[in-house]
């Protein structure tokens, strides 16, 4: 009896791992991965996988913090969004029809999206970023430095690829597996933000 009992569980689990689609197959390669998954995806889905989001959090400190106001035209510190609730953005997520989140600032929250992100049809897990450019500064607590620009100025390029290292380590941690770093540009005139930079050195970016 115990016999067939297990000959019975290890069908089951071999019939369960061949019905898993290919997308989820680790050992598969990426090509035929992505193509399997796009295959299954509608156009909502596609489309979706292009929107992103400020976190739920952020939302709700924004509107406590500017309750009655109007935020700054280009603030892109703070933001929400005035015809979509956080609930509602809770239910896109959990419908697969977000895919990526900014500003996500604790480790529980990034779970928590992706918890949400795993009961929708595809699984497919959430894009999870923030901008930390010169450090995780919209942590409380986080380590700040000077802008790229003025990490330029030091010409000490193994200095700022350890501040890099430790800013990314700080983002990290929060639960954010991707973090936005410097503007990989020569400086100019005709360009905007270039304080993100290493300048017109072009020697910054040759090291």
């Amino acid at each position: 009896m115990k016999v067939w009992m297990m000959m019975a569980m290890l069908t089951f689990t071999l019939l369960g791992k061949a019905q898993q689609p290919i997308y989820k197959e680790p050992g598969q390669p990426v090509e035929r991965r992505v193509t399997d998954l796009m295959g299954r995806m509608t156009l909502e889905e596609k489309v979706a996988q292009m929107c992103q989001y400020v976190g739920p959090g952020h939302i709700r400190e924004t509107q406590k913090r500017f309750k009655g106001q109007k935020i700054a035209k280009g603030d892109d510190a703070n933001g929400f969004y005035p015809n979509l609730s956080v609930n509602q953005l809770l239910e896109l997520t959990e419908k697969g029809l977000v895919g990526s989140f900014l500003h996500v600032v604790t480790a529980k929250e990034s779970n928590d999206l992706q918890k949400l992100a795993m009961k929708s049809r595809l699984q497919i897990p959430l894009l999870i970023g923030i901008d930390a450019i010169h450090g995780n500064a919209l942590v409380s607590g986080a380590t700040v430095y000077p802008t790229p620009i003025g990490q330029a100025a030091s010409f000490h390029p193994e200095l700022v690829e350890r501040i890099s290292r430790e800013a990314a380590l700080e983002v990290r941690a929060t639960g954010a597996p991707h973090g936005g770093g410097y503007h990989q540009g020569i400086s100019g005139e005709r360009l905007s933000r270039n304080g993100s930079g290493f300048g017109l050195c072009q020697a910054s970016y040759c090291r």
